[in-house]
């Protein structure tokens, strides 16, 4: 039995893995609404590609972070958002304690882009203080703009979608609920052009205006049609992402990631 999960292994079979120079995927994503018919929980996503990229690639997997920074879905029930200090403290907690014990190949697995200014921080100060680079791969990076609009035509990538349910579709389809899948869209904000979470368009300008999700979409939270999403689209998507984390989850072993 090839156990990748470092919660699945004795403590001498880890020492093991230690000996042999293995990386470490560290994953996490959120937990946040992903419309009515997906489930909230989009790290179960991360964990899954983490686990298969490291059969792949031999590699080890740290128990999953199934929080993240996701203060503007705080208004759906069921939303649980860690402040970005305590993201950032967890992460760097599990840095100090694998370089602790000397694992020198870390790998970050993020699956949601909420968490980037976080990670962005906290990878370098692990720089800084421990002279150590930890590369971050956002697992829903891996996607062409054809494949994309191959499998979702009609929603594209709108959070709460298509794109998601049709992984979970894949993954957990006993959480999914696609009775209640629907289309929808972004409102204006008073008469402007809400372009992203966080701006509108004035004049062909970007302006900041930090929003609540639910101040700029309809009730069900939904951006896209996620009545688009199939097993099937899901499993598409996911071999692709496990491919290409896989691919450079073995290419990182090539090479030092201490900064000389």
């Amino acid at each position: 039995m090839n156990k990748v999960r470092l919660q699945d292994l004795t403590w001498v079979e880890a020492e093991e893995k230690l000996k042999a120079g293995v990386p470490v995927i560290v994953p996490f994503g959120s937990q946040e609404q992903h419309g009515p018919h997906a489930p909230m929980g989009d790290f179960i996503i991360t964990e899954a590609v983490a686990v298969a990229a490291a059969e792949r690639a031999g590699a080890i997997v740290a128990p999953v972070i199934a929080g993240g920074y996701s203060e503007y879905f705080k208004p759906y029930p069921g939303t649980i958002s860690l402040r970005s200090s305590t993201l950032g403290a967890v992460l760097e907690d599990y840095v100090d304690c694998l370089v602790g014990q000397g694992f020198e190949r870390i790998i970050f697995f993020n699956g949601h882009s909420g968490n980037s200014g976080t990670i962005d921080h906290t990878v370098r100060k692990i720089r800084d203080e421990r002279s150590l680079r930890i590369p971050v791969l956002s697992i829903l990076g891996f996607r062409t703009p054809e494949m994309m609009k191959q499998l979702f035509p009609a929603g594209g990538a709108g959070h709460g979608g298509g794109m998601m349910a049709a992984l979970y579709l894949h993954l957990v389809p006993e959480s999914c609920r696609m009775d209640l899948a629907t289309a929808g869209k972004y409102h204006d904000f008073h008469g402007l052009k809400v372009t992203g979470l966080n701006t509108v368009d004035f004049k062909g300008y970007p302006i900041g205006i930090h929003f609540n999700y639910n101040e700029i979409t309809d009730p069900t939270g939904v951006i896209g049609d996620g009545r688009e999403a199939t097993a099937e689209k899901g499993k598409i998507w996911f071999d692709h992402i496990v491919e290409g984390a896989a691919g450079f989850v073995e290419w990182s072993k090539g090479i030092s990631w201490r900064v000389s």
